[in-house]
């Protein structure tokens, strides 16, 4: 599988409780390789609930975890669902 497309890995945080722990969002990984496909299989779509949403498949080479939204073309788009053995395939929409 060839990983040609680039993201970034974003965790968002509600902030630690603290005064100096400001809700926010904290770049885990930049420029990670991956390869990007679009969802365009309904039955898909509804089993996530993004029937109404433009939704993604974004492949990585390795084990991601606590990845909340990634980011690429310029927009952020937000995690549905995570899985993966070796690898890890995550579905996001905007």
């Amino acid at each position: 599988m060839r990983f040609s497309d680039r993201v970034t890995l974003l965790t968002k945080s509600n902030g630690g409780g603290g005064p100096d722990d400001a809700p926010g969002e904290t770049v885990t990984a930049k420029d990670t390789p991956c390869l990007i496909s679009p969802v365009a299989n309904t039955n898909v779509l509804m089993t996530h609930g993004l029937a109404d949403k433009q939704a993604f498949e974004v492949h990585l080479p390795t084990l991601a975890d606590g990845v909340n939204r990634v980011q690429f073309d310029g927009r952020k788009y937000d995690v549905n669902k995570s899985f993966g053995r070796r690898r890890t395939v995550l579905i996001v929409s905007a």
